[in-house]
């Protein structure tokens, strides 16, 4: 798995939430539509509580068609790490969330790697500009949304 075939997205945001609440919203991938524009349905597969091994099936926005992928929670550690995967026919995702409570806030800390299959690693380049983009666009709603809640 070299740099190539597999980049890193990284980022932090400070959240004006309590740790708890923002683990648990962003845990539950069901409110992902909430502050990801590219995610119009998100549905829960697994029974019980959501923790380590809930999988969701997403319904993505591509921006020319709908893609389904298939979530699943890896690690879940409340309330300060989170680490799940997200796989479609073209791409692999592991992303790894950490929380930590700084006063009144939460900071929030993701690092995403992405693996390309197929065809798809052709435009690896070009789609992990727009990922970047997109990742900083979708913690930066998920602030505003938490925030004025």
């Amino acid at each position: 798995m070299g740099d190539r075939q597999s980049p890193q997205i990284t980022g932090e945001i400070d959240v004006e939430r309590p740790i708890d609440e923002v683990f648990a919203f962003v845990a539950d991938l069901r409110n992902q539509p909430l502050y990801n524009w590219r995610t119009v349905r998100a549905i829960k597969l697994s029974a019980g509580a959501v923790g380590r091994g809930t999988q969701f099936e997403l319904t993505l926005d591509d921006g020319h068609r709908s893609v389904t992928a298939r979530a699943e929670h890896c690690i879940h550690e409340r309330p300060t790490g989170l680490t799940s995967t997200v796989v479609t026919a073209t791409t692999k995702r592991h992303t790894v969330l950490t929380l930590e409570s700084v006063g009144t806030m939460t900071q929030l800390r993701w690092t995403t790697r992405v693996e390309f299959r197929g065809i798809a690693r052709l435009a690896a380049p070009f789609t992990v500009m727009l990922l970047r983009r997109q990742e900083w666009e979708s913690w930066a709603r998920l602030k505003a949304v938490l925030e004025h809640d």
